[in-house]
């Protein structure tokens, strides 16, 4: 796989393939279309479109590259998308080339503590600025680099890049500085202890190299990390940060001459230097199968990852092993998802990646979620694939599936400002051409099937073998042994059909793809006690075949046409999103129809989606942050349905039958109560007219409100406490009120920028807390609702600071309550609201959902383009008036987890 699409998996303070949220994500489907002729002429006639398009936009908009005289390489690339800019620094550093510092977390620790100050610029000073520039700045680190990146407004662009060069370059790494941030670090790796996902990656990675320094994770361990000294960071800086070895990439809404020349002058600045890399030694050829087997007693479900050592990003097998990857277990039509999971049930989630860094040490890897007893059939059950990739011939349309469905990747990672300046500032940093995206779309295209079958049988080999499991003490009895609306979008056509549907088409011809969803009300707020998870289970069905189509029809026919069709399900609404690229659109709409008016919920898919869902709901146990959070919910709301998760439990899900799920679509799903958009590259006018025509025999229903209980007043402040197995304590403050609907809406989403950041964590609580090193994390959001809604206040601390950081917090919302904000608070709270919507809006898909519930929610399609109007609107007075009605500490429940 390509380094950038892969990247998440070996970095730290940024989720990603560590992350086991993948399992729920294989009850979707993902990035296919549907096609009911020749499979085989579509595939390479959408193939032929798709690289296409990945040519076309990379010559529309081409970056422009150079190596300053200093040595560091400058990316500009003029956008015009949407109005905003990203900005990226990338230093060629990561957690294998820390040398002598192997397995200390150097680079983590040196990326947590640059922007702490600087010569001229104190760490408030910082952080002002960077809230000035909207709040959305973050940095990650990997196993080979180091990133720093702002999003924000295109004309805050080049005080963004001057910024980050001032922290990168010139770090002052204060004393006090330093300290916290090694207690946020402490923090953190237990925060990673506690998360599955993250320490089965560790665990293979531990056991598939002996020598090479992949084996050692991205963060450090503890007694390694804590051994670092000040005069360490500031030396080891000195040797990497220096302008040969630093790469920045500016993407976005401006001219690109201006903007080039003077970050030309600004970055010149910094003095040439060599970056003293050490020579990563050669990892000894495996001759024996591994395995290593962890037992956890907290964990109800087992996370098996298989892998075998391959080959770097620069091999010429690269683009073979990616498509045999795909082959296995990308999508729900792939061999292992189709085997293990849809037919024998043996796994919750399973997922085929094939990871090729730019240095040699790359994995071949498949992961899968699963009930412990199931352990010995399972690998079984992988075991008999691999072997079937290494002997048969893949089918030719199987093949070119697959191969559509890598090339699109790379035109959906570009939706975006923030997409496209990663994959470029990837491109250049992995392999020092900025065209390696087309380069490696070429490279896919040419895979044979004969390819498939050499690769499998080079790499896939038993000797080479290595095996990691985590889980409950069963693993270890299951044969297992010890071991705003963008420049490119047109306006909204609306038209309400005969049948009431109302349907929205907007033009946006930036990107060759099309995202359209259908929302209806329903949600956990339609259910009761006895239906719990009634709302989501349906949603999932639609997908599981209808009167003309099964469910492996759906999956093999969406899969051909790489794009995407997911159920949703949540609070208040239930639906169905899909995305295509534009020559697909036909085709892609004609069976999204089909799923939303004709399903046929046969009885054995719904068993399989049950079954699912009662694996998931397990899962949830293994989350810290989910089970404060339903903790929270169930004792916040008494009456409402709100007080239930959106998945059901154990008993409604197994208690609910094929009757139940046709009644709540027959009930809920109807034309009169739905709202469609249809954003991307279509004419408005014709797409209006495809659409009447596919939902031209929907017919209307009478749609009746849910009985909602009225939720008693709170008058008093509730406390719960949970002990568990964990590492963390987990706080949590919950306030009753906020509504969708409020005229103080705005306001709140200002108060929340002010107390909390956003749309990444900020404000007054980041720095009482994690200045005062109390927290690795905490955050606050709205959780608003149809009657009534929630506020949430979180942190994760050490168990030993659980008063001091609840002291914290309230004596925080205390002074917010009874002070007010500042003026220049209120401008740096509006920034952060107004740069955090522009972003979120940018994508199609995120736009339609935007449109699509705001009209559900009687807010109107279009509400989304007055946001910022209104923000700027927002008084300090207003900001202390909504804090003083929601923020009341003696109507709080809080909800403390914390180790046994």
């Amino acid at each position: 796989m390509k380094a950038y699409t892969c990247l998440r998996a070996l970095s730290i303070d940024t989720k990603g393939p560590g992350s086991y949220h993948w399992a729920l994500g294989n009850l979707r489907i993902n990035r296919r279309s549907w096609v009911m002729h020749s499979r085989l002429g579509r595939a390479w006639s959408v193939l032929a479109v798709l690289v296409a398009a990945v040519c076309a936009c990379a010559r529309a908009s081409a970056a422009s590259v150079e190596v300053l005289p200093n040595g560091l390489t400058l990316a500009v690339e003029e956008n015009h998308s949407a109005p905003v800019a990203s900005v990226r620094f990338y230093v060629k550093v990561g957690s294998v080339y820390e040398g002598a510092y192997l397995g200390a977390g150097i680079c983590h620790f040196i990326e947590h503590c640059v922007s702490e100050g600087t010569p001229g610029l104190t760490k408030d000073q910082i952080d002002d600025k960077k809230e000035s520039l909207g709040n959305n700045s973050n940095a990650y680190t990997s196993s080979d680099e180091t990133c720093y990146f702002i999003n924000t407004a295109a004309e805050y662009v080049l005080e963004a890049a001057e910024l980050i060069a001032d922290y990168v370059f010139h770090p002052s790494f204060p004393v006090d500085a330093v300290k916290t941030q090694r207690g946020i670090i402490l923090r953190e790796i237990a925060m990673g202890d506690d998360d599955p996902g993250r320490r089965i990656w560790d665990l293979l990675s531990q056991t598939i190299f002996t020598t090479h320094p992949a084996r050692y994770r991205v963060i450090g361990y503890e007694k390694q990390f804590e051994m670092l000294q000040r005069a360490d960071l500031v030396a080891f800086h000195a040797q990497h940060y220096v302008p040969e070895n630093t790469v920045v990439v500016v993407v976005g809404d401006f001219d690109a001459q201006k903007v080039r020349a003077h970050l030309r002058e600004l970055l010149s600045k910094e003095p040439r230097a060599a970056a003293r890399m050490p020579v990563l030694p050669a990892e000894p050829v495996q001759i024996a199968e591994r395995r290593r087997v962890e037992v956890d007693e907290s964990l109800n479900r087992a996370y098996l990852f298989i892998g075998w050592p391959t080959v770097s990003l620069f091999s010429d097998d690269l683009y073979a092993l990616d498509v045999a990857a795909y082959i296995l277990g990308n999508g729900p039509s792939s061999r292992l998802v189709m085997k293990l999971r849809d037919e024998l049930g043996l796994v919750d989630g399973i997922t085929a990646m094939s990871y090729t860094p730019a240095y040699d040490a790359g994995i071949f890897g498949i992961r899968a979620v699963l009930d412990a007893t199931k352990l010995a059939p399972t690998e079984a059950a992988v075991t008999e694939q691999i072997a079937r990739l290494c002997a048969e011939t893949v089918p030719e349309d199987e093949l070119r599936k697959v191969i559509t469905q890598k090339a699109a990747e790379t035109i959906y990672a570009q939706e975006t400002i923030e997409g496209r300046a990663q994959i470029l500032g990837s491109d250049i940093v992995n392999t020092g051409n900025q065209d390696f995206s087309r380069i490696y779309v070429d490279g896919i295209r040419g895979v044979t099937a004969e390819d498939v079958k050499r690769v499998a049988l080079k790499y896939l080999r038993p000797a080479t073998k290595s095996t990691a499991v985590l889980g409950p003490p069963a693993v270890a009895d299951d044969g297992a042994v010890d071991g705003t609306a963008s420049e490119g979008a047109g306006k909204t056509v609306s038209k309400r059909l005969d049948n009431g549907l109302l349907v929205l088409v907007q033009e946006a011809h930036h990107s060759p793809t099309v995202s359209m969803l259908a929302g209806f009300k329903g949600g956990v707020r339609y259910e009761t006690e006895q239906t719990n998870g009634l709302s989501n289970l349906t949603a999932q069905m639609l997908v599981r075949g209808t009167q003309s189509r099964t469910y492996a029809q759906i999956a093999e026919a969406i899969d051909t046409m790489a794009a995407s069709l997911s159920p949703f399900s949540g609070r208040n609404t239930f639906g169905l999103q899909a995305q295509c690229t534009a020559d697909t659109v036909s085709e892609v709409l004609d069976i999204f129809a089909d799923c939303i008016i004709r399903p046929s919920f046969p009885p054995d898919e719904l068993i399989r989606q049950q079954q699912l869902v009662l694996s998931a709901i397990d899962a949830r146990e293994d989350d810290v942050d989910v089970v404060a959070m339903d903790l929270l919910t169930a004792n916040l709301y008494r009456q409402h349905p709100y007080r239930m998760q959106y998945l059901g439990t154990g008993e409604t899900i197994s208690a609910l039958g094929r009757d139940d799920v046709a009644a709540f679509h027959g009930r809920y799903c109807r034309p009169n109560g739905m709202v469609l958009a249809v954003l991307g590259d279509v004419d408005a006018e014709q797409m209006m007219a495809a659409v009447e025509a596919a939902f031209a025999d929907f017919e209307i229903g009478e749609i009746l409100p849910p009985p909602i209980a009225q939720e008693p007043a709170d008058t008093q402040k509730i406390e719960k406490t949970l002990t568990r197995a964990q590492q963390q304590a987990i706080v949590v403050y919950g306030f009753p009120g906020p509504t969708i609907t409020a005229e103080n809406r705005y306001a709140r989403d200002v108060m929340t920028a002010v107390l909390a950041g956003m749309p990444i964590p900020g404000g007054r609580l980041h720095d009482a807390l994690r200045g005062a090193e109390l927290v690795y994390a905490t955050w606050a959001y709205a959780a608003p609702g149809i009657e009534t809604g929630h506020y949430v206040i979180y942190a994760g601390t050490h168990p030993e600071k659980v008063a001091e950081v609840r002291t914290t917090i309230e004596q925080t919302v205390a002074q917010l309550v009874a002070e007010g904000v500042s003026e220049e608070e209120l401008k740096r709270g509006k920034s952060m609201a107004v740069s955090a919507q522009q972003l979120s809006v940018q994508a199609n898909l995120d736009r339609a959902q935007t449109m699509v519930l705001d009209e559900l929610y009687k807010l109107g399609f279009d509400n989304y383009l007055n946001y910022s109007h209104n923000i700027e609107a927002v008084t300090a007075e207003q900001v202390r008036q909504v804090a003083t009605e929601m923020l009341d500490l003696n109507r709080a429940t809080v909800v403390v987890t914390t180790p046994e």
